[in-house]
């Protein structure tokens, strides 16, 4: 949080602003819970957050147990961009999902991010699809 996270994320999308307070609780539970693995860049000479990504894990039972790999919230400050560093963020994300024993790692990218993907390995594969629970969320409508 003291590195600067939320400046950071906010290059990925818009959120809500949390306090130390809060933030913390979330990522404590996230680690304590084994349902996340977050890997941060840090800057060696300011000790400033310059990337991160975070990988959401998935028990399938239509795998036997398998375990998937969500490939999550992959940002770059803008000036480290263009520098490989998004590249070895998606590598070692990919390691720990070999590590793990996950069986396939998915991604949901922006259209305009394709390319960076597919240059890491990553395949266009079926199809995204969305339904948001804000705003006039009814469920009589369905």
């Amino acid at each position: 949080y003291q590195r600067r996270v939320r400046e950071l994320l906010a290059h990925l999308t818009t959120s809500p602003t949390l306090e130390e307070e809060a933030y913390t609780a979330i990522f404590d539970e996230m680690t304590r819970s084994g349902s996340h693995t977050i890997l941060v860049l840090v800057d060696k000479q300011s000790g400033t957050l310059v990337g991160t990504g975070g990988v959401l894990w998935e028990r399938k039972f239509s795998r036997g147990g398998g375990l998937v790999a969500h490939i999550e919230d992959v940002v770059l400050s803008p000036d480290v961009q263009g520098k490989g560093f998004g590249k070895r963020v998606i590598k070692a994300l990919l390691a720990v999902a070999k590590q793990r024993g996950a069986y396939k790692v998915i991604l949901d990218a922006a259209e305009e991010n394709a390319a960076f993907y597919e240059k890491c390995g990553f395949v266009r594969k079926e199809l995204q699809m969305r339904h948001d629970l804000e705003g006039d969320f009814d469920l009589a409508n369905i």
